[in-house]
């Protein structure tokens, strides 16, 4: 399950009683929009060095890693250039950043200059200057539309000028003062924060970016164990017990594994159908008898050799088809290409996909003409989604099999 989670990192002010009781209402406020708030505190006028506080922001941000939530981060003035450092950092974790009203770097011939507005803490200068002279060097064109900044339109602490990022989406709103503007910001215009990122979130190539990084830092007992549970689900289902013909790809290596459902396969003298890649992007299928038919083929696929025998896809019982991301309608993310998407077109049988549990999303984007899933199978639970074209929201069924 994909939860969207914000680490917040206030200002220079932090520890001061009426900021903490305004950072308090974060949470409250943000959890209505379906994002769950970790209020980090940098504890910027402490004597603790700034590779410090980063490190200690780092270790957050790995712990939400670890238990697959999508993270985000805001930073407000001060909090904003930390933000962007520990982004430069965390690129495949993160998926997005937003700086409210913070200095991002030391301006030229712009007042207050950094030296006066960090006396208080050489932490945020130390913060500011690693900012500008080594995190924004290192952002891509990509990362830097992961980025919005957002400010009032007048501020008379942070200058204008040191507060966007080229490239980035920088915002103004019609607020005023920075304390009064950047906390109006938060609370009055969160709604735009969060489309900002739920649009980073929901977009095809993102999701998949993450995704694919989160299966490649599954470790081998965790991943052998899962792939043993969602084995065992899938062949206690009726379309497997009544299913003669059955088309499966071979795994990735950070797939679920497939070789052990083919060896069932063979066991049960099931009829096996391998899709092979041939031009124009087009996936045809064909029979295998034993492991000893498949051969590498495109993208480092096992498929098929050239002696196997075609089979036509209407005389296929089930599909057994892979992806990067799924969603509780059924709705399906590969590598964009449209492979399965034109195999699966027009095909009635039932499609069951195998997947992570920490693939499964809400909601994912989809075009009309993408292909839903009749099921997903994780290592935690079966969701059934009933037949596409009857498809309705609350009748999807969720069966623990954990």
């Amino acid at each position: 399950m994909i939860d969207l989670h914000c680490i917040y990192a206030p200002g220079l002010n932090d520890q001061c009683l009426l900021n903490r009781f305004l950072v308090s209402l974060l949470p409250k406020i943000w959890i209505q929009f379906g994002v769950k708030t970790h209020i980090f505190s940098p504890r910027w006028r402490s004597a603790e060095l700034y590779v410090v506080k980063e490190k200690r922001l780092l270790v957050l941000i790995d712990s939400l890693h670890k238990q697959n939530n999508l993270i985000f981060l805001v930073g407000q003035s001060a909090g904003g250039s930390i933000v962007l450092n520990v982004f430069s950092k965390r690129k495949e974790t993160v998926v997005g950043v937003i700086n409210v009203a913070g200095r991002l770097c030391r301006g030229i011939k712009v007042f207050p200059t950094l030296q006066l507005a960090s006396i208080s803490s050489p932490a945020f200068q130390a913060s500011v200057e690693q900012c500008e002279d080594v995190s924004e060097k290192t952002l891509r064109k990509d990362d830097r539309k992961r980025i919005m900044t957002i400010r009032p339109i007048w501020d008379e602490v942070v200058p204008s000028l040191t507060v966007s990022i080229a490239g980035a989406r920088n915002d103004r709103v019609p607020l005023f003062e920075h304390t009064l503007g950047g906390c109006g910001i938060l609370l009055f215009y969160c709604f735009r924060l969060f489309s900002f990122i739920k649009n980073i979130c929901l977009d095809k190539v993102s999701v998949r970016k993450i995704m694919i990084a989160r299966r490649k830092e599954l470790s081998l007992p965790e991943k052998k164990h899962s792939d043993e549970k969602i084995h065992r689900a899938l062949i206690q289902r009726d379309e497997w017990k009544k299913a003669n013909t059955i088309c499966i790809s071979v795994s990735l290596p950070e797939e679920v594994d497939t070789k052990k459902i083919m060896s069932e396969l063979f066991l049960e003298k099931k009829i096996v159908v391998v899709p092979k890649v041939l031009k124009e992007r087009i996936l045809e299928l064909f029979q295998i008898k034993s492991a000893d038919d498949l051969s590498v083929g495109k993208f480092g696929v096992l498929e098929p050799k050239s002696h196997c025998k075609a089979v036509d896809k209407k005389s296929v019982d089930l599909f057994i088809v892979p992806g990067i991301v799924f969603d509780r309608s059924g709705n399906r993310l590969g590598w964009g290409k449209g492979y399965y998407d034109r195999l699966l077109q027009g095909v009635s049988v039932p499609k069951i996909a195998l997947a992570y549990s920490f693939q499964i999303a809400d909601e994912i984007p989809h075009d009309t003409h993408d292909i839903r899933m009749s099921a997903i199978i994780t290592e935690k639970e079966v969701i059934d989604t009933f037949d596409q074209a009857q498809y309705h929201p609350e009748q999807t069924e969720r069966v623990d099999i954990s």
